[in-house]
């Protein structure tokens, strides 16, 4: 939260676009039809979906989100300026997410639940309204009143 403080406006990206590839993962596509994965093919499985997530949210917070095109573009100077606001909406969103981990559905921890949907809403406050933020502020209300 003390970056929120801060009053850094463009927020800069001093590093290259992550490795990865935005497209599903394959082995995770195949547990979800039903197929078992190798003991080998876990480990590939882990790593792709950790490439994925860490290229979305670098897209995300670059302002491209899942546009990898648009943020290669982006990230081809080495140093991407991004609006704040557009920086602290995705920083929300990638708390809300978190949030999400621990619903009654999936790890059902409440109090994790809250502290990320808490954390995201702060994040939030602020920062100008637009259509990708109230929608994102709907959805951080509506689940901190599940909680």
């Amino acid at each position: 939260m003390n970056f929120r403080k801060g009053t850094d406006d463009p927020v800069i990206l001093s590093f290259g676009l992550p490795r990865g590839s935005a497209a599903a993962v394959p082995e995770l596509t195949r547990v979800s039809n039903g197929l078992s994965l190798q003991a080998s093919e876990i480990d590939s499985a882990q790593r792709h979906a950790t490439e994925r997530a860490i290229l979305l949210e670098a897209c995300r917070a670059a302002g491209a989100p899942d546009d990898t095109a648009k943020a290669g573009d982006l990230f081809k100077t080495g140093e991407v300026k991004v609006p704040r606001a557009t920086f602290i909406a995705a920083m929300g969103n990638a708390l809300y997410e978190q949030g999400q981990l621990y619903g009654p559905t999936k790890l059902d921890d409440p109090i994790k639940g809250k502290m990320f949907t808490t954390l995201a809403s702060e994040a939030m406050k602020g920062i100008p309204e637009t259509g990708q933020t109230k929608e994102l502020g709907a959805k951080i209300q509506k689940a901190m009143l599940k909680k």
